[in-house]
């Protein structure tokens, strides 16, 4: 891709995360949970990776 000026970058981070529960509730949903080595929450680790495509100024959350 080699014009980004018009480009978004878009993260789903939506519902009700029924299959994460109990570890996910109404205050903690699934994005904001750190899961795994890292400990980042899952959507700090996708605009990470993410951040390699496009950047990060405009993201769609």
């Amino acid at each position: 891709m080699t014009n980004t000026g018009t480009a978004y970058a878009v993260i789903m981070a939506g519902g009700s995360s029924t299959r994460f529960w109990p570890l996910s509730r109404s205050t903690r949903p699934q994005p904001l949970l750190a899961l795994g080595p890292g400990a980042r929450s899952l959507l700090r680790a996708t605009a990470a990776r993410s951040s390699g495509m496009l950047p990060l100024t405009r993201p769609l959350i």
